[in-house]
């Protein structure tokens, strides 16, 4: 046998201790990518818990509408309602309302009484209705 020639075996040695070899630096770049990717994401600027409750609580806004400028926004295409003191523009809510086109009803006016006793049930909305309302507001009602 010719010694400048590799036996089947020798390479197939030769094969693994590269295959472990490059396993193993693979092993270290997963690993090290992996605490990077965590550092990074737990030096992240999401706001806390704690901010977003003072977030949601603080619900007050400079914005002030009148009755008048919500009449404006009355149909479907544009959709803004007074609830409890509150404008709110709840033209992308309508889509996806659980009571279809009975939201529809509110537009354009005060819908307090129609929020706090739904029409055919009489019942208020749920609170995760409510909660949801804060993602619409975008002013207070003018006295």
């Amino acid at each position: 046998m010719n010694s400048d020639k590799m036996s089947y075996k020798e390479y197939i040695a030769f094969i693994q201790k590269i295959m472990k070899t490059l396993g193993l630096w693979l092993l270290i770049v997963i690993v090290l990518g992996g605490g990077i990717w965590w550092y990074a994401s737990s030096q992240s600027t999401t706001p806390t818990q704690d901010t977003n409750q003072e977030q949601q609580a603080d619900t007050s806004t400079t914005d002030q509408y009148t009755l008048a400028q919500i009449a404006e926004h009355n149909s479907a295409d544009s959709c803004w309602m007074a609830i409890e003191g509150k404008v709110y523009d709840v033209t992308e809510a309508i889509s996806g309302h659980p009571g279809g086109e009975e939201i529809l009803k509110g537009c354009g006016i005060d819908a307090t009484e129609l929020f706090n006793n739904r029409p055919g049930e009489g019942t208020p909305h749920p609170s995760n209705a409510r909660a949801g309302l804060e993602l619409f507001v975008i002013g207070d009602l003018a006295s």
